[in-house]
């Protein structure tokens, strides 16, 4: 049985009361199938605009050709759509037009992908595509001929990797293959709408799920290279920043390309950077020399970033053990780890930008010699810095 919250039923129920009928659909049912919590309940309905804006008080139009309703209950809003179907794609990724259809199979129909074409009334699931028995699979298989619906609309290749990367799921063999064959197409899309799934696809489990649009140079057009090695992002931290680090290291991308292909931020690239010159760094001989690299911080906590780059390269790995020898010995290498504070700096009656460079001095002290880092040792040094009485 699959679990709906109250709001989903009261929806579902008064279009049934109104003599219409009304599923949740999409990726609510999908997830709800494999015992996932819904981020979303959206529905389709057999009821006009006008009837839903009239069943529903409160209830706006969110727009949409079919008219999409939004729908407040208990503090919460679901979207409920009146069947719907395309007409001729023209552009690799809009439907010259859309227009209302008569039956929920009908509505599932245009859906991409077997798993996103089931829909449950309350009762009983609608599933003409045997999505269900994908999802019990963990396979993703287009509703239709593959290649039809990649070449309708290009996004659906990225959403099949980036569903793959998420969900965990393998990709059947016909659309895997018509994925690659219409790859190329990406590049008709907007950058946005591209880098929007890749950044959900790299927060996925199975990030590598990607590598086979990757081979097929799906990506040059966003100045992302085929794979040059066989590294795995999959054993990386999941987050975005390093994830990302990742991507552009196993295709041998370059940074500045790639970033401004893709619309990232000019403070994203300043992270990655940072990132990419840490990895590429001198390794450090003894615990001071690291204490030095490390003083001026990191766009990750160092944790994170060793142990991402011990997964790339065994390279690293003495240099993460010596990373976890100074991090046991609890030296400071970071002004946030002396003893004495910028506020106590003040009291003592310095101002402004001398108070960011007694740190800086005192810092170099303490990272040379540890010892010295108690308050009184380091007020006494302050003092003699600053000349103070």
């Amino acid at each position: 049985m699959i679990y709906l919250d109250d709001g989903a039923r009261f929806i579902l129920q008064t279009l049934h009361n109104a003599g219409e009928s009304g599923y949740l659909v999409g990726g609510a049912v999908r997830d709800l199938l494999r015992g996932v919590p819904a981020g979303d309940f959206d529905m389709a309905c057999s009821a006009s605009t006008e009837t839903l804006l009239a069943l529903f008080p409160g209830a706006k139009c969110i727009g949409g050709v079919c008219g999409t309703v939004s729908v407040p209950v208990a503090g919460r809003s679901y979207e409920v759509t009146p069947y719907r179907k395309d007409g001729a794609y023209i552009d690799h990724r809009h439907p010259e037009q859309v227009e209302r259809a008569q039956t929920i199979e009908e509505d599932l129909a245009r859906r991409d992908f077997t798993v996103n074409a089931i829909a449950y009334d309350g009762e009983q699931l609608v599933d003409p595509f045997g999505g269900a028995a994908d999802i019990e699979a963990g396979l993703l298989r287009c509703v239709g001929d593959p290649a039809q619906r990649f070449a309708e609309d290009a996004l659906r290749i990225l959403r099949l990797y980036r569903f793959a990367s998420v969900l965990g799921f393998e990709i059947e063999e016909s659309t895997a293959a018509a994925a690659q064959l219409h790859a190329q197409a990406l590049a008709m899309l907007p950058m946005e709408r591209v880098r929007e799934e890749l950044q959900k696809l790299m927060l996925g489990s199975h990030p590598d799920a990607v590598l086979p649009l990757l081979r097929a140079n799906g990506l040059d057009a966003f100045s992302v290279n085929a794979p040059r090695c066989t590294l795995s992002m999959d054993s990386l931290p999941q987050g975005m920043l390093i994830r990302w680090w990742g991507f552009a290291h196993l295709t041998g991308s370059q940074l500045m390309h790639m970033v401004q292909s893709l619309g990232f931020s000019a403070a994203f690239y300043r992270d990655l950077a940072a990132v990419d010159a840490f990895y590429h760094s001198v390794a450090p001989k003894d615990l001071t020399a690291l204490k030095r690299q490390l003083r001026g911080g990191l766009p990750l906590p160092a944790e994170e970033l060793y142990e991402a780059f011990c997964s790339f390269d065994l390279a690293w790995q003495p240099r993460r053990t010596l990373y976890d020898t100074l991090k046991a010995s609890k030296e400071p290498y970071t002004k946030e780890m002396l003893a004495v504070s910028g506020g106590t700096l003040m009291a003592f009656g310095l101002r402004g930008a001398e108070i960011g460079q007694v740190l800086e001095l005192l810092l170099d002290a303490v990272i040379a010699a540890p010892q010295l880092n108690e308050p009184q040792k380091l007020l006494g040094l302050a003092k003699q810095l600053t000349k103070l009485a």
